[in-house]
């Protein structure tokens, strides 16, 4: 009888078969264990990157606050139940108080703000006009949110101006009972904020649907310069998106150079948990079960996604920049 490299028969005993065969089931087998150590590893590794994402966005939001103060002149475009401009002079209501408790005690360091609000400036300017405008009839808002007429309430109480039949991307035409848009601030607004821009138009072609909204930025964009106020402090132009698709096929950067003398300063991430009573409404209307009859949380969809705000400003222009310019074209 023969006898194998391990000193087991070479027959029968279930002894391992040599040659070919058995030299590809070993190879077979170490490649299976390859690849599952790389998938145990690769799961790790991604479980560590959520990880950490999830502890920077703690504490980008540890750090966030409100980026609007109550001295800013605002102009709110494409607004739903108006429960955002609601939380927003509400907010300005308390910043107002705290500061004229913080001069009334003067200066007193123990009165502090709320956590998410910004430093309270101890200017005397007046507070600023906040005016909130949507796409909508007045008539159209109510049958479409059950909430708009309380938030409509809280924001005129707060001295703030709701306006209807306002189109974003044709802010010039506006005009109500013999005043346009542009008389109601006529040195122009400190900010011009657009959250979550959407058609509801329901087109399922994709491609279709990205250029519709892409040119709704860049109407908007294109009407909206108009109605910044210019230097020292020029005004800036908000929009908020969800991160991901199809919100960056918009390509959002594209559609501010298309405009031309506008630029993107910088973008911040946007929490909805700053602004108390705030809920997001699509454009269709409000979702059919509220939270509190078993919907989904409110805000779910940002939270979850994520959102960003790009503040989008104009170009300064350089006067001996235009110069040289024209001199090398002369040349």
């Amino acid at each position: 009888q023969k006898w194998d490299r391990v000193g087991k028969k070479g027959k029968g005993g279930g002894a391992r078969k040599k040659g070919k065969k058995g030299s590809l089931f070993g190879r077979a087998k170490q490649l299976r264990s390859g690849v599952t150590k790389k998938a145990q590893t690769s799961s790790k590794q991604k479980r560590r990157e959520a990880e950490r994402k999830k502890k920077k966005e703690a504490e980008k939001f540890r750090r966030a606050k409100i980026p609007y103060t109550h001295e800013q002149d605002i102009l709110l475009i494409g607004e739903g139940d108006f429960s955002f401009t609601s939380a927003l002079v509400q907010h300005f209501e308390q910043q107002r108080n705290v500061q004229e408790l913080m001069q009334q005690q003067g200066g007193n360091r123990n009165v502090t703000a709320p956590s998410s609000t910004d430093e309270i400036k101890t200017s005397k300017k007046q507070r600023g006009t906040v005016v909130a405008t949507c796409l909508d009839s007045y008539e159209t808002v109510r049958e479409k949110y059950p909430s708009a007429e309380a938030n409509i309430g809280a924001v005129r109480r707060c001295s703030g101006i709701v306006l209807f039949g306002v189109d974003g991307t044709r802010l010039e035409d506006y005009e109500h009972a013999g005043t346009q848009l542009a008389h109601i601030c006529s040195s122009g607004f400190d900010r011009v904020i657009f959250n979550f821009p959407h058609t509801g138009c329901g087109i399922k072609d994709t491609v279709k649907n990205n250029a519709v909204h892409a040119e709704l930025l860049c109407k908007f964009l294109r009407s909206a310069r108009g109605f910044l106020k210019g230097p020292p402090e020029p005004g800036q132009i908000h929009i908020t998106l969800k991160k991901g698709e199809p919100y960056s096929s918009w390509n959002l950067p594209l559609c501010v150079r298309q405009v031309g003398d506008l630029r993107i300063l910088r973008s911040v991430g946007f929490y909805p948990q700053l602004y108390m009573g705030y809920r997001h409404r699509r454009t269709l209307g409000s979702q059919l079960i509220s939270e509190e009859d078993g919907g989904p949380e409110a805000n779910i969809d940002i939270v979850t996604s994520g959102a960003q705000t790009y503040e989008v400003v104009m170009k300064i222009r350089d006067d001996n920049t235009d110069k040289k310019k024209k001199s090398k074209q002369k040349r």
